[in-house]
């Protein structure tokens, strides 16, 4: 990589060592933790580490920004605030619940230790001292090694990162691990312990050099499409086939997994809040790399992640959420790159009825079109400027989605179910899964199968044919009928 260069935005993102007199306290502080001759014996011992070396840091940090010749010595030293003034309440307590101990003494002397050691590791992993911004309206992507990453996220779990006046990304998130270790709930908390337990366990595995070499791919697409071009709307292809699935997203293996994303990539997770997408961050650390590197999603853009590694699995949802470990399988594709594939995808929010007008009806089938186009799909996506790894991949897998912005966005169901099986039959997907999350859900497949199955895929309407009908002729018909669903207005149109 070349020297970043500092405009009225930041293009990178600096790691923990870039800073050069911050590292040296760093490395100095957390030394004997890595090499075993300082050890610490609880939680709040850990939690006193962090705060002591956040203060020692910054204690640095303003003495060399006092220094009479510092802007002839480090243009990129900048005031930062602290990343530790929280309360740190949760990890605290995290194994104070109902333990035995043992989990409390192996993070103490197992956990603890190789996460000093592997944060440490980030100097020598990635030399540059920072990760390249993968900038709005510009299709691009990022390669790391599960080391790397790993090494990356050991820094955050130290509340290494901090933000500093003039360097942050205005449409990025801050990366607040401090935040998320004390308010994120018990059950996101041991899964990020478990995956660096499972990482421990790796550095003694006979399989551990191979897995650590693998690759993940973060991937910023950008919809070349302006709108709904006129060839659309008299498309001759038939739907793609859709079916309705209970469980998890994240379960249905080999498809592209849709993340009901907030159009800030893993929305509230670092805040403690608990949807579906900060799930999925929970299960997948690996995901949190995203938010360091992704500014806010535009209305024709997406963000692919390829390769990442599962290692947990969180069953129920909210206050009855619990924690298990979770055995990834999936095979590798190509050149170190697992198989696993997650598109994060926004929808719009807070609609109310002036989703069922034309342009917002557009806004999210096109937002749609960019998570599910292939590579081999012909002038959708804004091409790369260099040859992408991903572009050998066989992406001609299922896409398993669900009722996308119909929660905390309050989108309509049956709106979203149309607009994401047309999508996915615009991109040449050869099937639709929607997966249902509770017995409600229920009625929604049950309509489908009676009402659009017969009317659509009995009757062989084209795409096109459905495409103008929902574009240019339901919004007039829901003002009209404002009870009128859309699963309803189609069986009217096309079978009565």
């Amino acid at each position: 990589m070349s020297q970043p260069q500092i405009g009225s935005s930041a293009s990178f993102l600096p790691l923990p060592h870039f800073f050069e007199k911050e590292w040296q306290v760093i490395r100095h502080y957390l030394t004997p933790f890595a090499t075993n001759k300082s050890q610490i014996h609880s939680i709040n011992d850990f939690v006193r580490i962090v705060k002591e070396l956040d203060q020692e840091v910054r204690t640095t940090s303003h003495q060399f920004k006092e220094d009479k010749d510092l802007e002839k010595t480090n243009q990129y030293e900048e005031e930062l605030e602290s990343s530790t003034d929280y309360h740190f309440h949760n990890i605290s307590f995290l194994f104070k619940k109902g333990g035995d101990g043992k989990g409390e003494q192996k993070f103490c002397t197992t956990i603890f230790p190789s996460i000093v050691k592997w944060a440490l590791q980030v100097q020598e992993l990635i030399p540059e001292g920072y990760l390249p911004i993968l900038e709005i309206s510009k299709a691009c992507e990022l390669s790391l090694t599960r080391r790397q990453m790993r090494s990356i996220l050991s820094c955050a779990f130290l509340c290494l990162f901090h933000k500093r006046k003039g360097m942050q990304h205005p449409k990025c998130h801050d990366f607040e691990f401090g935040l998320f270790l004390s308010v994120a709930s018990s059950t996101f908390l041991t899964s990020l312990i478990n995956y660096f337990d499972k990482h421990c366990q790796l550095e003694i595995s006979s399989q551990g050099e191979a897995v650590l070499n693998e690759i993940m791919i973060i991937e910023r697409r950008v919809l070349q499409m302006n709108g709904v071009e006129n060839s659309l709307l008299n498309d001759p292809r038939t739907m793609i086939p859709l079916k309705f699935v209970s469980g998890k997203i994240q379960d249905n293996l080999d498809t592209l997994m849709v993340d009901f994303a907030n159009c800030m990539i893993g929305g509230h997770v670092l805040s403690g809040a608990v949807a579906q997408e900060e799930i999925m961050f929970a299960e997948i650390p690996e995901l949190f790399i995203s938010i360091l590197v992704c500014p806010q999603m535009q209305p024709n853009e997406t963000i692919r992640m390829v390769g990442w590694r599962r290692y947990s699995n969180i069953k129920g949802y909210i206050r009855n959420m619990s924690f298990e470990d979770y055995e990834d399988k999936q095979p590798l594709v190509i050149e170190n790159v697992k198989s696993n594939q997650l598109i994060a995808m926004d929808a719009l929010q807070g609609m109310g009825r002036m989703q069922f007008q034309k342009d917002y009806i557009t806004r999210d089938l096109l937002k749609a079109v960019c998570g599910f186009a292939m590579h081999s799909s012909k002038n959708i996506l804004q091409p790369y400027t260099d040859p992408s790894v991903l572009s050998k991949m066989n992406d001609t897998i299922p896409v398993a989605s669900g009722f996308w912005g119909c929660g905390m966005f309050g989108n309509d169901k049956y709106l979203k179910v149309i607009q994401s099986w047309m999508a996915a039959t615009i991109c040449d997907r050869p099937l639709i899964y929607i997966h249902t999350f509770s017995p409600d859900d229920a009625k929604i497949e049950e309509e489908f199968n009676s009402k659009v199955v017969p009317a659509i895929v009995e009757r062989s309407v084209t795409l096109g044919e459905l495409l103008s009908y929902v574009l240019l002729e339901f919004p007039k018909e829901k003002r009209e009928y404002p009870e009128l669903t859309l699963f309803e207005a189609i069986k009217l149109k096309f079978l009565n």
